[in-house]
């Protein structure tokens, strides 16, 4: 079964976002998982690919972005969707429509997944149709609240 982690981000002045999502994907890594955070559009995967190598003066995340035609070295894998990346123990989610991968497969059980959601309109409602289809698919759920 899956474990999904709703994160809800409050928008306020101050660049506290990208450090916390810096310093959740590093520690991710440092645990020995592979991270695939899918953007959900090229200006969005753009954006976070910044983030994850600048989020620290003194240190930076190896990843790479990647398309359905190419094999990632890096522990941290960056896509637009969730069609062009492979196998992952952790997702970190951007996009519009819920990580296929919650049911788990044999070759990648129980997967993590992040999902990080805004409190705004169509956002809400979105993060709310996506809450739903997790629960049918019988992934444990949770949720966190964090302020940028």
């Amino acid at each position: 079964m899956a474990k999904v982690v709703f994160i809800q981000v409050e928008s306020k002045e101050g660049a506290a976002f990208p450090a916390k999502l810096g310093r959740l994907v590093n520690e991710l890594v440092d645990a020995g998982r592979s991270v695939v955070v899918v953007a959900g559009s090229s200006s969005q995967a753009a954006r976070l690919d910044d983030q994850l190598w600048a989020f620290d003066e003194e240190s930076f995340i190896p990843h790479s972005r990647v398309s359905a035609d190419t094999c990632p070295l890096e522990p941290v894998v960056l896509v637009e969707s969730c069609d062009e990346a492979g196998r992952a123990d952790v997702w970190v989610n951007f996009a519009q429509e819920p990580i296929a991968a919650a049911t788990g497969t044999a070759a990648a059980p129980s997967p993590l997944i992040y999902e990080f959601m805004s409190s705004a309109g169509q956002a809400k409602d979105a993060a709310r149709r996506k809450w739903t289809r997790y629960k049918e698919l019988g992934a444990e759920m949770s949720h966190e609240k964090w302020t940028r």
